[in-house]
């Protein structure tokens, strides 16, 4: 075999390989992707599925005028809530640039003025974490 095949032949190979390993390597991303997304969905499905049953619940408690439950249950609902949101609350920009997420929380600050709630301190304290927050950011 002379050099000159010996060149091209090895040349020919590492492109092949470089090819072959791309092409393994965009297969397992597109794999890993399409695996991601479909965990995604499925964590949005269940929480959605999950929320929707605890409306039911809420709105059987409230055709039977048993308001206490209720109004505990929305309750609860919304320091889950206002305590997700409190790492985007405290230092993301991204949420302090839309008003309306802004408007939303002067909201629930004016209406547990109006209507004060108490639950654990824990949690109370991690809620008024996030209200808090707020003071900050419409300065």
């Amino acid at each position: 075999m002379s050099k000159r095949t010996a060149t091209i032949l090895s040349i020919s190979t590492l492109i092949v390989g470089l090819i072959t390993g791309g092409w393994i390597v965009a297969a397992w991303f597109n794999n890993a992707a399409k695996q991601l997304i479909r965990h995604t969905v499925e964590i949005s499905i269940q929480s959605r599925v999950s929320k929707i049953d605890v409306e039911v619940e809420e709105l059987k408690y409230l055709r039977v005028n048993q308001t206490t439950n209720a109004i505990n249950s929305l309750e609860f609902n919304l320091e889950g809530d206002l305590i997700e949101l409190e790492p985007f609350v405290i230092n993301s920009n991204l949420f302090k640039s839309e008003k309306w997420n802004i408007e939303v929380l002067q909201k629930v600050i004016d209406y547990r003025n109006q209507f004060p709630y108490k639950t654990n301190p824990d949690v109370e304290t991690n809620v008024a974490e996030v209200l808090n927050a707020l003071g900050a950011q419409k300065n």
